[in-house]
């Protein structure tokens, strides 16, 4: 097991257990939760509260909020989350504090993450939005991936591809890296700790 391996299920097991059985002394946690609305965390139709959490399966019909949520996230419009571990699906889009994703990440628009950990696909038609210092693992797809901050293992394509370190492939017309152990196609394309700082149509860092 690599560095990235040990590191990424380190910080899972972390994760559930920090949301499982540390909660806040208010909440608990539920197999299944349901939305209606949430507004903010005292103006809500939902089960449980935004305060508590749900480990299994959560559904969304307008915009969900909750402290921890893990297994599969399901929402017609907004999911939004503290924290999150498995897989989540928004018609609209998703939002997390912190993430960890296993297998698929989609939202009709948008994708907004702070701290996270993605392995699979992040998908969206707008926008995947890493804020914060992230790993993923897999494919990244949109009209615009800004993941400025976050080390991408796999493939990258959209019109405009960042990222703070790219082992594998990125494909769009604007890219940028700070470090490249790979692949640039584009118009554009930054490398800007490779030989080559900017070169058109394909750039190679080693």
């Amino acid at each position: 097991m690599d560095e990235f391996e040990q590191t990424f299920f380190a910080t899972f097991f972390l994760f559930l257990f920090s949301m499982l059985i540390t909660p806040s002394v208010h909440a608990f946690t539920s197999p299944v939760g349901f939305s209606l609305l949430t507004i903010e965390r005292d103006v809500y139709l939902e089960f449980p509260g935004p305060r508590d959490n749900v480990c299994g399966l959560r559904l969304n019909l307008l915009r969900s909020m909750n402290d921890g949520v893990c297994g599969l996230d399901l929402g017609v419009g907004l999911n939004v989350a503290d924290r999150l571990i498995g897989i989540q699906i928004a018609g609209i889009g998703n939002t997390d504090a912190r993430a960890r994703i296993f297998g698929l990440q989609f939202g009709g628009l948008f994708n907004t993450d702070g701290e996270a950990y993605i392995v699979g696909l992040q998908f969206s038609i707008l926008r995947n939005g890493i804020l914060s210092s992230a790993t993923l693992a897999g494919i990244q797809v949109s009209l615009f991936n800004d993941a400025y901050r976050t080390d991408v293992y796999g493939f990258q394509l959209s019109l405009i591809n960042r990222a703070r370190k790219v082992v594998g492939l990125q494909v769009g017309l604007f890219n940028s890296a700070e470090e490249l152990y790979g692949v640039q196609l584009g118009l554009i394309n930054l490398n800007q700790k490779g030989p080559f700082k900017f070169f058109p149509v394909i750039n190679v860092g080693m």
